[in-house]
C-alpha cells in the first residue's frame, strides 16, 4: 500500500528573531480558597460546574481591564 502525501503550503512565517521590547507587566494568580475540602464533598459535574463558572468570571474581569488569561492551573488562573 502507498501513501502518498501532498506538500503543505509555505505559509510566510513572522519576522525571526522577534525584536526584543521591555515592557511593565502586572502578574495575577488566582485560585478557589478551600477548593480541595470543596471538591472532596462535591460531584465530579458539580465541581466542573463551579469552576466554569468561576473561569467565566475572572475572565470576564480581565478582558474588562485588558488583561489575558495566560494559563489554568488546576483550580488557578494565571493572567497577565
Amino acid at each position: 500500500m502507498s501513501t502518498f502525501v501532498a506538500a503543505a503550503p509555505r505559509v510566510p512565517s513572522p519576522r525571526w528573531p522577534v525584536p526584543e521590547e521591555r515592557r511593565t507587566v502586572t502578574v495575577l494568580f488566582a485560585d478557589i480558597v478551600g477548593s480541595t475540602a470543596l471538591v472532596d464533598r462535591l460531584d465530579p459535574e458539580d465541581v466542573r460546574a463551579v469552576q466554569r463558572a468561576y473561569f467565566d468570571t475572572v475572565a470576564g474581569v480581565l478582558r474588562r481591564w485588558h488583561g489575558v488569561v495566560e494559563k489554568y492551573i488546576g483550580d488557578a488562573v494565571m493572567a497577565l
